[in-house]
């Protein structure tokens, strides 16, 4: 419970303010970040041309780790659909 309370603080916190995005190097490279450049709101950042840019909706990083729950996920979502 408490960490589902913790994530509706982030959704509302995300809703309401501005996210600061101060990572100065591109976590795929590992370079200084130059424009363009493209966030993610778990906080990675990225140079454009080291993610395959066309349709990215998820953080290259992340997602593998969080893979079997986007599955299930859009499992959900085509099952209700």
């Amino acid at each position: 419970m408490e960490h589902i309370q913790k994530m509706q603080n982030e959704i509302v916190e995300i809703k309401t303010q501005a996210r600061l995005f101060s990572t100065k190097d591109c976590v795929q490279c590992g370079q200084k970040l130059e424009l363009p450049t493209i966030h993610f709101m778990c906080g990675h950042s990225f140079h454009d041309l080291c993610v395959d840019s066309e349709g990215v909706r998820k953080c290259p990083k992340c997602s593998p780790e969080f893979k079997e729950v986007i599955d299930k996920r859009d499992q959900l979502i085509e099952q209700a659909g």
